[in-house]
């Protein structure tokens, strides 16, 4: 399957689905460990679900999502304006994330690229392009922080219907990253991560930076 239908996908998905009000744990789990962090670029942002939490904290956040179904869903949920929180439609590949880090009134060493389930759900030409883009922000101070489906997961039960999917093997992501200068943080894999209604995935959460001492505890 093809960006263009994926993003077909996520559209309709988008216009019919009913939001999620309460941020993930990943969020949450994020928000708690660098509670100094002021700025959050939301990758895949998705519902806004997240964006709205970090932004509710008095970080400034900018969200981007390839689906305009799933922007203007974003923009609906701020009541009006929220000067921390902006939304845009865009791309990893057509260089929104660059742009977002460059031209924004933003500090890069004191920001967290963050990108929860939307790894898998994109075409590994697209994570190869989050990686290596990611990388020349992360030896500028930067973190990315993603949560994945992994390779565990594949057989497990799903909650939403069939759509297009990758299971990711963690310890390949991290070689593709070593290979990019980056370090890693931190990394947690299992389930009790992100449950969802009867769903309980196999996941992995990693944190990267450009520098070994950011690390945290497990």
């Amino acid at each position: 399957m093809g960006t263009a239908e994926i993003n077909e996908y996520w559209n309709y998905y988008y216009l019919h689905s009913k939001q999620k009000k309460e941020p993930s744990s990943f969020a949450t789990f994020i928000a708690n460990s660098y509670p100094e962090r002021r700025y959050i670029i939301d990758l895949g942002c998705g519902d806004g679900r997240d964006s709205v939490f970090f932004a509710a904290q008095g970080r400034s956040v900018i969200g981007i999502d390839a689906s305009v179904a799933a922007i203007e869903v974003c923009r609906s949920r701020l009541a009006g304006e929220d000067e921390n929180c902006r939304f845009l439609v865009g791309s990893i590949t057509d260089g929104s994330l660059t742009d977002t880090m460059l031209f924004n009134d933003l500090v890069v060493a004191d920001s967290i690229i963050y990108s929860r389930f939307f790894l898998h759900a994109v075409t590994e030409d697209v994570e190869d392009c989050l990686l290596a883009t990611a990388s020349e922000f992360l030896h500028k101070g930067a973190l990315l922080c993603m949560e994945f489906r992994t390779t565990d997961d594949e057989n497990l039960v799903k909650v939403e219907k069939e759509h297009f999917r990758r299971f990711i093997s963690p310890s390949i992501v991290l070689e593709k990253c070593r290979r990019h200068g980056m370090s890693q943080v931190y990394l947690k894999i299992g389930n009790g991560l992100a449950p969802y209604n009867d769903e309980d995935p196999i996941v992995a959460r990693m944190i990267l930076s450009g520098n070994v001492t950011d690390a945290i505890d497990s």
